[in-house]
């Protein structure tokens, strides 16, 4: 449906729940342009990183239980006019561990969305990060419409580090869509993701394009009809061929305010893909073209003018580094955000995952993470925090082709500190 100027609906969150918290609050709607500069300043300690050391081949100094500090800085800019949007940021980080040297990462990130046609548009967008140190991520994101697992190179957060290796991670994405009739649009993309190290062996690249014609049946409800292709491969181990991922992109979208104020709202999309599994632990054993249903569902319910509570459910394939076969994933996730006072601010987040690897009956994989943010503003431009993170996942040994990924892996990570926000352009 092409997109229409028109006055704020009455019931609409921006009218409804104006209420905000001191610290970083946003600038004007609609504002033209924007520069904000971030920081945040930590001490943090982190447990065992290994829980279970055995078969893995370590390439470099272990991070180790203990307390540490780091720095993380950002400058962040956007700028919308009629026809074209444009954003960038870039940020570094710097942390002090015992008897190590200092410890830099780098990020750099930038964005156009630009109105080419008078109801097509073109987005490109580009990123690029830094970190001395090999980084595990195996987590689903259930409200992620793409299945993807998270990555973690998203961010500076040393969460994930494991041990020191020089790092050096990209993500390309091009999507160009067009908007064929009321009810109809028309959508293409395609993505790259590299990930190169200093001991190059296990470089990975990633890619995957699609194609997606989505129809609008009624105000809550429509259908897609859609075909993309994924597939990753490890340039310099040519031995190790990864399968690709056919998304079969065929299912119905739905959502629906469930109340008459609004505050709750259900949605759902379904969908499928063909890959060839891999049914046995090894290598070497038969394959076979397998037809996976996917979907998502998510839940989410506003409560008084600040708080907000949202379950999310969602299968998915996808293949992703460290591996060479699919991994078939169902994750469900908890959230609840809100203000205890205008100053005091609580976000909790639990995830869990389950799947197998190449869809066999010996290959379960399964993760759970946990994260708890309490933010206090002191000011708009400052606010004190104390995070708390754990997570653990298990794999069968033998899955992972990549020597370095444990099979068993538990952490529990505190940070405490100080964070800035401040704006030093606001548009109107």
């Amino acid at each position: 449906m092409r997109a229409q100027a028109s006055t704020p609906d009455p019931e609409s969150p921006e009218v409804r729940r104006p209420y905000r918290g001191l610290f970083g609050a946003p600038g004007l709607p609609g504002a033209g342009e924007s520069l904000d500069f971030t920081a945040s300043l930590y001490g943090a300690y982190d447990d065992n990183v290994y829980a279970d050391r055995a078969g893995v081949a370590l390439s470099g100094p272990l991070r180790e239980s203990g307390v540490f500090g780091g720095v993380d800085t950002g400058m962040s800019y956007t700028r919308h006019t009629r026809r074209i949007g444009f954003g960038a940021d870039a940020g570094a980080g710097l942390n002090v561990y015992q008897d190590e040297p200092l410890f830099q990462t780098y990020r750099a990130a930038a964005n156009l969305n630009a109105r080419v046609t008078r109801y097509g548009s073109l987005s490109i967008a580009e990123a690029f990060a830094y970190a001395p140190e090999y980084r595990l991520g195996l987590f689903a994101t259930p409200t992620s419409s793409v299945g993807t697992f998270a990555d973690p190179f998203a961010n500076l957060a040393t969460d994930y580090g494991v041990f020191r290796q020089n790092s050096y991670r990209s993500t390309t994405n091009v999507a160009f869509s067009q908007e064929l009739r009321q009810h109809a649009s028309l959508s293409t993309y395609y993505s790259l993701s590299t990930a190169n190290y200093e001991a190059d062996e296990l470089n990975y690249v990633n890619h995957s394009a699609g194609a997606r014609l989505t129809y609008e049946l009624t105000p809550n409800a429509g259908f897609h009809l859609g075909y993309g292709y994924g597939a990753a491969r490890y340039p310099h181990n040519p031995r190790f061929t990864q399968s690709g991922i056919h998304n079969i992109d065929v299912g119905l979208d739905y959502t629906r305010a469930l109340s008459v104020s609004r505050r709750t709202h259900f949605s759902f999309a379904t969908g499928s893909a063909l890959f060839y599994a891999n049914q046995g632990v090894s290598v070497g054993a038969d394959r076979r073209l397998d037809l996976a249903v996917l979907g998502n569902a998510n839940l989410t319910h506003e409560m008084g003018r600040t708080w907000t509570a949202a379950l999310a459910y969602q299968r998915s394939v996808s293949v992703n580094e460290g591996f060479l076969e699919p991994m078939l994933a169902q994750s469900v996730s908890a959230t609840l955000q809100g203000l205890i006072s205008r100053r005091l601010r609580f976000d909790a987040l639990t995830a869990y995952t389950s799947g197998a690897v190449s869809g066999g009956v010996s290959n379960d994989f399964d993760s759970l993470t946990a994260h708890t943010d309490l933010e206090y503003g002191f000011t708009r431009y400052l606010a004190g925090y104390v995070d708390y993170l754990y997570y653990r996942y298990h794999i069968p040994p033998g899955l992972a082709v990549d020597p370095r990924f444990p099979p068993n892996m538990s952490r529990n990570g505190v940070r405490v500190g100080l964070r800035t926000s401040l704006p030093l352009i606001r548009g109107k």
